[in-house]
């Protein structure tokens, strides 16, 4: 193939190469699933990449309410939550095997507080997911240990 020819076909790809590129991509789905929780139902973000877990809530003003962010894990443990960064406090809902296990109940905002300072929560038990929601909703929807946890289809 002779200089010429070769310069048309890398031309044509890069050309077909933009087209491609150019092309509108669909948008994510964004939905948010339902849990349900005793009696109560919520809509929940799920927090189940290593990004997402350190993320959190952090850095947000507020959380909708009848709503939570989910903690899922592959391996039942005594993990540690803390509330840096956090704006607005929390219940820390504890699950093992689709049950409650314990809530702590209005977690605190420490603004100003030096990291190596702020208080750690862990559960009692080992558990496979913890659900964080807005203060006093675990009270006010009478939610306990013992109580099942259902991931719904959204």
């Amino acid at each position: 193939m002779d200089k010429i020819n070769k310069l048309w076909v890398l031309v044509a790809l890069a050309a077909a190469v933009g087209v491609v590129f150019a092309l509108p991509r669909p948008e994510p789905q964004s939905y948010l699933p339902t849990l349900q929780i005793g009696e109560a139902t919520l809509s929940i973000e799920v927090a189940d990449t290593e990004a997402l877990k350190m993320q959190g809530l952090s850095g947000r003003d507020s959380l909708p309410e009848n709503s939570g962010m989910l903690f899922k894990f592959d391996v039942p443990n005594r993990y540690s939550f803390w509330m840096k960064d956090m704006r607005f406090p929390l219940d820390f809902i504890w699950i093992a095997n689709g049950r409650v296990t314990e809530i702590d109940h209005n977690v605190p905002v420490q603004p100003g507080v030096l990291d190596e300072r702020l208080n750690v929560y862990q559960p009692l038990v080992p558990v496979d997911s913890m659900l964080e929601v807005n203060s006093g909703w675990a009270e006010k929807q009478g939610i306990k240990a013992g109580d099942s946890v259902k991931l719904l289809a959204p």
